[in-house]
């Protein structure tokens, strides 16, 4: 996933045409909310498929979160995508997951979204890097939230 969006090279067509395609992705939804979706605002021809694609969803989910970086750089997120992402991250802090990095710098995220950070923080012991560099809605309360979250991690590298 890290590599998704392309080369990181910016001014490059490819850079360019990477970051336009990727601007604004929703952040990944939990197998509960997708279903509950397909169930009350998709239409299918059959209704038996709505279950079928909730399972396929479903081992999906379990599959990405065995990634050791997620990376949301540049996506435009805010303080209610932040929260969303934030709901799905303990299953990134479950048995035998990898998950090292969480990458959200170039970002709208803010105090809000800052609090939610250091609040999936404190549940998952296996991030050791998190960048939020480039978020200039975030304030010092925000900025001190995170870094309180983390503060006796040793190791523990926070850009911002």
């Amino acid at each position: 996933m890290a590599c998704a969006y392309g080369p990181d090279e910016p001014a490059t067509p490819d850079y360019m045409l990477a970051c336009a395609c990727a601007r604004r992705r929703p952040p990944l939804p939990s197998p509960e909310t997708v279903r509950r979706l397909l169930q009350t605002e998709k239409r299918f021809t059959n209704s038996s498929d709505v279950s079928k694609v909730a399972d396929l969803y479903a081992t999906f989910f379990g599959k990405v979160t065995y990634v050791d970086e997620l990376v949301f750089k540049g996506l435009e997120w805010g303080d209610a995508d932040v929260v969303e992402l934030c709901e799905v991250l303990p299953r990134f802090a479950a048995v035998n997951t990898v998950l090292t990095f969480l990458g959200l710098w170039l970002n709208n995220i803010g105090d809000e979204g800052a609090e939610a950070i250091a609040e999936a923080l404190k549940v998952n012991a296996t991030l050791t890097k998190q960048n939020l560099e480039g978020n200039y809605n975030m304030g010092d309360a925000g900025k001190q939230a995170v870094r309180n979250a983390v503060k006796d991690r040793s190791g523990f590298v926070l850009e911002m």
